[in-house]
């Protein structure tokens, strides 16, 4: 039984055909320059073909509906969404493969025909069960300044019985997986679990559909765990700890010696191999480090709030600029990294109170507010 309405192709298609015509460059464009300016020497033509290629075989490679019941729908809901978004926008099929299927041809299919890209360093979050104020759920938004566009005001409450919070985490090269058709399980979860323990079953099964990710799960009861998921075909979940808090880092593997930080760290070493660079001196070699250094940092710190967390030592820990916090205001790794490295955006919500706040950099001038807009539900 659906415990959220299943839903439309059409009214879904609206949607993305909006967000195309309000900025059909940053919807259509963006993603193909970012690769292409993360690897300049890259072939246009070989990019999209290439794309367009896999994406059709994506198209016909549908899941076992015996081995994934909850697919059939799921699969005529992708079709029927994507052929209505191109008779409302007229983009034509390498349009659509390109929104689809960029980022899976990157990385299964283009180990010989694609440099290897400076990975970009993603985000961090912590769920705390409780707190002087409650439950608190804390996200910082890391990416690139290219594409910023602040937020829209918030309207209603951001999270149901269960929510989650994302952060990137990628790697050039990945294995590619034995099944490539393009469900997306983190949002049809909400469609069939109200709680952790069945949402964490729920990704399991679907493991091979998703990855590039690694999520932090909470419900109503203030349950909660971390999967980390930077290969479609891993799945390493965390419980939280004895205090209840979980937390997720960004293009991280917290245990060194699991499968999948074998798996990354293998495919870091093939990457700095194709480049040609010299491990010693590599944008990337510094990238990850740094990646580790922040997780440590959340780690460490929320392993000192001992039972008592403030609200405002969670506030100091994602605003302070970086090295001392988490926040970070365009900074440099290396001096030939390709691209700019801030926090772009921190949201912080009070389910228990209803409440909202959200720091977010100024387009143009990235300044970061001196104080958070706050809403309430």
């Amino acid at each position: 039984m659906l415990l959220k309405p299943f839903p439309d192709p059409f009214e879904t298609a609206a949607r993305e055909a909006d967000r195309i015509r309000a900025d059909p460059h940053f919807e259509l464009e963006a993603p193909l320059e970012r690769v292409l300016g993360d690897a300049p020497g890259m072939d246009r033509e070989a990019l999209i073909e290439g794309t367009l290629r896999l994406h059709r075989e994506r198209m016909e490679r549908v899941p076992d509906a015996v081995k994934f019941p909850e697919s059939p729908p799921w699969v005529a809901f992708i079709r029927a969404t994507d052929r209505h978004l191109r008779e409302m926008t007229g983009i034509d099929e390498a349009a659509l493969a390109l929104r689809r299927s960029l980022g899976a041809f990157v990385a299964f299919r283009a180990r010989e025909a694609v440099p290897p890209r400076f990975a970009s360093e993603k985000c961090r979050a912590i769920f705390i069960p409780d707190s002087d104020h409650g439950a608190i759920i804390v996200k910082n938004l890391d990416d690139p300044s290219t594409y910023w566009k602040a937020r829209p005001p918030l309207t209603g409450m951001p999270y149901g019985p269960i929510g989650f919070e994302g952060v990137g985490s990628g790697l050039h090269f990945d294995d590619e997986p034995g099944e490539i058709f393009p469900l997306a399980p983190c949002e049809m979860l909400f469609h069939y679990c109200d709680n952790v323990p069945g949402a964490v079953d729920f990704l399991r099964r679907y493991t091979p559909f998703w990855g590039r990710a690694n999520l932090m799960l909470f419900d109503a009861q203030k349950r909660s765990a971390s999967i980390e998921k930077c290969s479609f075909n891993f799945f390493e979940v965390f419980e939280p700890d004895p205090l209840g808090r979980s937390i997720v880092s960004g293009m991280t593997c917290r245990d060194p010696g699991s499968p999948q930080a074998r798996h990354q760290a293998a495919m870091r070493h093939l990457a700095v191999q194709t480049s040609g660079r010299d491990p010693a001196d590599s944008p990337d070699e510094e990238f990850w480090t740094v990646c580790d250094r922040l997780h440590s940092k959340l780690r460490d710190a929320v392993a000192s709030w001992g039972p008592n967390v403030r609200l405002d030592e969670v506030i100091r820990l994602f605003t302070t600029p970086y090295p001392d916090g988490l926040n970070k205001q365009n900074v440099q790794l290396h001096p030939e990294q390709p691209v700019d490295m801030w926090t772009l955006a921190t949201t912080l919500t009070l389910p228990d109170e209803r409440r909202v706040l959200r720091w977010q950099r100024m387009e143009g001038t990235m300044e970061w507010p001196a104080t958070p807009e706050e809403y309430r539900f």
